[in-house]
């Protein structure tokens, strides 16, 4: 921290020097004009530049703004009757140099405070929010290539989310809003990504509605509709009841993450839907049913210590099953089944191991 205002401190101080001797060295001794800024050249014509004598010298390395705010300046002190001089208006354009940038700054810090409270923390948790989008954008895109890719930079964005925590301990964060932020993110990359992706999958248009005014319906359709509405309304209840009662969920996680729905759901439609072959109409009920663990109270372990290395393997091989499945390979599903009896044993083997070894989880 102190390496880095020195630095800061001997970079204003040289920019500062560097100001006053060009204010010594390129004083003019005379009045040629050359102090009468580009102020009335960019007022006529747009063009910055210097008017030297009566003819005007374009000099496209100055800033538009310079000149115009010089000729403001300038008309303000002709009416009211100061007259600087070269050498006057020589110092006065080297302050007004000096001072623009650090009242800028000042001003734009208070401004756009929220952008200069970022931490490395906040980056991951924002990158995992733009995997979420992008992964959105992919499958609304319904080719095969872009869904895949869209499941891949759900992956991704599950991996900066077990990041951003670690980041946040490691560098600290100048707010208290990153909570909330990262409950956020998460709606995005976990709760509405999965729901689109399930849609996507299972509402095939050309049936028609899922429900029609006329009193029919499509059961596909229905159940597609249905399961995909079902993993984002239950995930962004999770998540809200997670970020109000997170000071009650220090031990263990009250309900499924929704990463572990996310990577669930991942998995369900690799294996089951069209992407790899399959036509399957029930997943979506499947995954609606699901989704009801995540507002459950029951206790669910958190990724860390021990669980750390399966997490990880879990998601690892899920990404090495889309990435094998994108290029047709076989591969895909031994790394398939891998993955998913590691997120089933998790799952599944989460509520039933903390009820028989920590009796007490309800005080904790």
């Amino acid at each position: 921290m102190a390496n880095s205002k020195l630095f800061v401190v001997a970079g204003l101080a040289a920019w500062f020097l560097t100001f006053l001797l060009g204010f010594f060295i390129l004083a003019p001794s005379t009045d040629d004009g050359y102090y009468v800024i580009a102020s009335m050249g960019t007022a006529l014509n747009g063009i910055p530049g210097f008017w030297i004598g009566n003819e005007f010298a374009p000099s496209f390395f100055l800033p538009t703004a310079f000149p115009f705010l010089y000729g403001i300046l300038l008309k303000l002190t002709m009416i009211l009757g100061f007259d600087f001089g070269p050498f006057g208006f020589r110092f006065y354009q080297f302050l007004f140099i000096l001072l623009l940038p650090v009242g800028s700054g000042l001003m734009l810090r208070r401004l756009f405070r929220p952008l200069f409270q970022i931490s490395y923390g906040d980056l991951a948790t924002l990158s995992n929010a733009a995997c979420g989008m992008l992964a959105i954008t992919f499958f609304l895109d319904g080719t095969r290539s872009a869904i895949l890719v869209g499941m891949l930079l759900l992956v991704v964005g599950a991996f900066l989310d077990s990041i951003d925590g670690m980041l946040v301990r490691r560098y600290g964060s100048s707010h208290r809003f990153g909570p909330l932020l990262d409950s956020l993110a998460d709606v995005v990359s976990f709760s509405l990504a999965p729901a689109v992706l399930i849609y996507t999958l299972w509402y095939d248009l050309s049936r028609g509605p899922a429900l029609s005014l006329s009193g029919g319906w499509d059961v596909p359709n229905l159940l597609a509709l249905a399961g995909a509405l079902l993993v984002g309304l239950l995930g962004v209840l999770r998540l809200a009841r997670f970020t109000y009662e997170r000071e009650e969920q220090l031990r263990y996680f009250l309900g499924m993450p929704t990463p572990a729905m996310m990577v669930l759901t991942l998995l369900v439609c690799l294996r089951f839907s069209w992407l790899t072959g399959d036509t399957a109409e029930w997943p979506p009920a499947l995954l609606g049913l699901a989704a009801f663990a995540m507002v459950t109270t029951l206790p669910f372990l958190k990724t860390r210590g021990q669980l750390l290395l399966p997490a990880f393997g879990a998601v690892l091989l899920l990404q090495f099953a889309i990435l094998a499945a994108w290029q047709s390979h076989a591969a895909w599903e031994p790394f398939w089944v891998v993955a998913a009896l590691l997120d089933a044993g998790y799952i599944l083997g989460s509520p039933l191991w903390v009820m028989r070894n920590d009796p007490g989880w309800r005080s904790g």
